[in-house]
Order: structure tokens, then C-alpha cells, then sequence
């Protein structure tokens, strides 16, 4: 018998070909039908569960409110706003820092007068003049502690202690170089303290 797949001629009483194995008992017909009848499919697997298959679910994202996203936007524009040294506390640093070359320059004037304690005098006050510009511009983008209303506060109570500390040198010493030498280091402290308000 002649297989009708491969051709090969095969006893009459074997099964199957004995060269591709397939079926010899077939009935013939078309060649569609031979072929599809020969034609093996794999049968799907069952599901997994025994059952049924499942749906895929995926958990619902986590919902955020608005306010957990963006920060409100008053406590934003008071962040921005109180991010760098204002005008205010520069012009009150930079009074503050004359007041202390003042005090500076009458302390070196209690020494005594001439041409060389001029140009010392002069030399000091440039020298804290350049060292207070310098300062300030590497402080100015620091976030400020004090408000405006507190530096008021501040340079009020400073203004107070220092015209205090100056009337009470006066009525203890109301003449002499003490009382210019005493008159100075106050200036020079209180020119300080200003331009240490400013920026803090």
C-alpha cells in the first residue's frame, strides 16, 4: 500500500507507514481533507485555578490629595520673601557700620592728633569698610531670623542701653579724655551691634 503522505510503498497489512508513520488505514479523498486529517493540534491547557480563568486586577493607585502635591502657596511666597537680606536691613548694616568706623576714629583721636594718627585712623576705617562690604555680600542670600518689626525692637533697645551707658559716663566723669575715650568705645560698640541686628 502506498502511503499517501510520503509515497512509500508499504505492506498491505502494516497500520502505519513505515517511513513518516503516518495512518494507512485512511479513507481517501480530497487532498485538503488528507492533509487536514493528518494535521495534529495541541489541545489549550486547562486554567490554572481548575476552574476558570481569572481577571487580572491590578490594585487602584494611592490617591493624593492637592495639598500633599503643591505646598500652599502663602507659606511658598513667605519662603521666597524671606529668603535674602532685605533693603532695609543693608541700609541698617551699612548705619550701623559707620557708627563703628566713628567710634573707631574717635578712639584713635584720644591718642593723640597729628599726621600719623590721621592716616592710621583713615587706613582703619577703609580697612572695616572693605571688610564689611565683603561680609554683607556673602551674607545677603542667608535666610534672615529677626523680622523688620524685631530689628525695630532691637535697635531701639540698643539705641536705649547705649544713650544710658553715655549719660551715666557723663555725670560720673563729665571732663577728661576718659570720658571721649568712653564715648567712642560706646559709638564703636553700638555701630556693632546695629549692623549685627541687621543681618541676623
Amino acid at each position: 500500500m502506498q502511503c499517501p503522505r510520503c509515497g512509500h510503498e508499504n505492506a498491505s497489512s502494516s497500520d502505519y507507514c513505515e517511513q513518516c508513520g503516518t495512518p494507512q488505514n485512511v479513507t481517501e479523498g480530497t487532498p485538503v481533507q488528507v492533509e487536514y486529517q493528518l494535521e495534529y493540534r495541541v489541545p489549550p491547557p486547562p486554567p490554572l485555578n481548575g476552574h476558570k480563568a481569572l481577571p487580572l486586577q491590578l490594585p487602584p493607585p494611592p490617591t493624593l490629595e492637592y495639598d500633599q502635591l503643591t505646598p500652599p502657596l502663602s507659606s511658598y511666597s513667605q519662603s521666597i520673601a524671606r529668603l535674602r537680606v532685605g533693603i532695609f536691613s543693608g541700609v541698617l548694616y551699612f548705619v550701623g557700620t559707620i557708627i563703628a568706623i566713628f567710634g573707631l576714629l574717635g578712639a584713635l583721636t584720644t591718642l593723640g592728633s597729628g599726621t600719623v594718627i590721621g592716616l592710621t585712623g583713615l587706613l582703619f576705617a577703609l580697612v572695616v569698610l572693605i571688610l564689611s562690604i565683603v561680609f554683607f555680600v556673602r551674607l545677603r542670600r542667608r535666610a534672615p531670623t529677626l523680622r523688620w518689626w524685631q530689628r525695630i525692637v532691637w535697635v531701639i533697645g540698643a539705641t536705649l542701653i547705649a544713650s544710658l551707658a553715655l549719660i551715666l559716663e557723663a555725670i560720673v566723669s563729665p571732663h577728661g579724655p576718659l570720658t571721649q575715650y568712653f564715648t567712642a568705645f560706646v559709638l564703636l560698640l553700638y555701630g556693632l551691634g546695629v549692623a549685627a541686628i541687621a543681618i541676623w
